[in-house]
């Protein structure tokens, strides 16, 4: 996946980052989604490239609820 993220304040310029989403059931109703950036580890003619960000890991837990919401652990 490709995002921009912007913090608001004219001193910080926009970041792009590129990284991998990674879903699993674990249960019936519940699931994992987790993201991984893959800025840090791509290469181009053998020599490591990177955008202008990375993305720390990071995910949460989605949990379907009998009212029809989802519930967001993470």
């Amino acid at each position: 996946m490709h995002a921009e993220l912007q913090v608001l304040s004219p001193l910080v310029p926009v970041r792009e980052v590129n990284f991998l989403r990674f879903c699993k059931q674990h249960a019936e109703g519940l699931w994992a989604v987790v993201d991984v950036s893959i800025d840090s580890i791509r290469e181009s003619s053998g020599a490591p490239t990177f955008v202008n960000g990375r993305r720390l890991p990071s995910g949460c837990v989605v949990q379907d609820m009998p009212n029809g919401y989802s519930k967001v652990i993470n």
